[in-house]
């Protein structure tokens, strides 16, 4: 069993948005997956794959979406058996989730433009005192601009200290998102977003794939259940009209 958290200590950073993404792709690639949600008072993990139908989550009981099983807890105290992957939706306080530091495998880092190096290494400080040894990854999310210096000086700042990783393709805002979140579904199934090769719908997979640990070596967009009906009606369309010819 592979441990997954997203936290940091600020809020508004993206935190459920890449939590909750790495949890799909990885029932997309056909593993058992329990989606933490850790931030009762600010996390939409549940909310947001509830489709909003879940609003005050009961402490434990596991909620199961699909292939996809959430639970709300704090304390860390949870059944992880059976699971390939457990993905923790860390509170804006990660002091907080020691416990899960602890076991963590790797502890992904999402900052906005305005934050930099400071926000970074609060959370590697955390995982340095709760005696961690995980993998550190820092995300930039929400970038107004391709030059962002603070991007820039993370990414330097991450090869000179050699303590945690900078993902050298960060994430613009993107109207797709907000989309997702009301409809319940991964950016991929939501209005608007990209299909193919660009767009925040590929950027999401190929990070989480990375996080995960699996290999991408075609760099192709995982084929979701919205992409395949719609080739299905189009093929039973186009069948349609040849026979219609002949």
């Amino acid at each position: 069993m592979k441990t997954i958290i997203v936290t940091n200590n600020r809020g508004g950073q993206g935190k459920s948005f890449f939590a909750m993404h790495i949890a799909w792709v990885a029932v997309l690639e056909g593993k058992r997956v329990l989606l933490v949600d850790a931030d009762k008072d600010q996390g939409n993990a549940i909310q947001w794959v509830s489709g909003h139908r879940v609003t005050d989550p009961e402490a434990g009981k596991v909620y199961n979406f699909g292939k996809l099983d959430v639970v709300y807890t704090l304390g860390g105290k949870i059944k992880t058996d059976g699971y390939d992957f457990v993905i923790i939706d860390g509170r804006p306080q990660a002091d907080v989730i020691s416990e899960f530091i602890k076991n963590a495998d790797v502890v992904v880092c999402p900052f906005d433009g305005r934050l930099g190096k400071e926000a970074v290494m609060d959370v590697v400080d955390i995982i340095n005192k709760a005696s961690g040894k995980a993998r550190i990854i820092a995300v930039m999310n929400r970038v107004q601009s391709e030059r962002s210096k603070i991007a820039r000086n993370l990414a330097s700042q991450s090869k000179i200290q050699g303590v945690y990783e900078f993902w050298p393709r960060w994430f613009r805002e993107q109207a797709c998102v907000k989309y997702a979140e009301k409809d319940g579904v991964p950016v991929w199934d939501a209005s608007y977003s990209r299909k193919g090769t660009t767009g925040v719908a590929y950027e999401i997979q190929l990070f989480a794939k990375n996080v995960l640990g699996f290999e991408d070596k075609k760099k192709e967009i995982i084929p979701t259940e919205r992409e395949v009906r719609i080739k299905e009606i189009k093929l039973k369309a186009k069948g349609k009209k040849e026979h219609e010819k002949e």
